[in-house]
């Protein structure tokens, strides 16, 4: 119960930061706000301890509740981790794919991998490519906004 309260302050939070962000930014109908949801499973929509997984994701509910005016993709992926820990981030296709959108706003939700499913957890590797995915993000678009969320503990 604590993850989902934790995760529907992270929503809550976003749509009252998100709109404030946007401000002074003006887009036509035509030309909706670009928001990238990074991360692992739990971005995903993977049920923790099952095979499942969620119909409805975190993503697909900031889409519905920021309405038309965004476009709200999903790059969560199982496994996904930001260093050599796992699914790194900085290797997949995706990355790639992100980079050439240049969104309007990156929400980057990884470290559960990193530091919670493996022993090889470097903080300082952590860091430095946490640091090196936001440069590059606001290299390719330097009025994008990087939101960063801790992900929750689920061991």
């Amino acid at each position: 119960m604590k993850k989902i309260t934790a995760l529907i302050l992270v929503l809550v939070l976003c749509l009252g930061i998100i709109p404030m962000a946007f401000a002074e930014q003006e887009k036509t109908d035509d030309d909706r706000l670009r928001v990238y949801c990074i991360g692992d499973s739990l971005t995903f929509g993977v049920i923790p301890n099952t095979a499942g997984k969620r119909e409805v994701t975190y993503p697909d509910v900031l889409a519905e509740l920021l309405g038309e005016k965004f476009e709200v993709v999903n790059l969560g992926k199982p496994g996904r981790s930001l260093t050599e820990a796992g699914v790194c981030y900085l290797k997949q296709a995706d990355y790639q794919q992100s980079l050439e959108a240049a969104a309007d706003m990156y929400i980057i939700m990884l470290g559960t991998n990193d530091s919670n499913l493996w022993e090889k957890w470097d903080a300082e590797a952590f860091e430095h490519d946490l640091n090196m995915v936001v440069d590059a993000y606001k290299q390719v678009n330097p009025n994008t906004k990087v939101i960063l969320i801790a992900p929750p503990t689920v061991l």
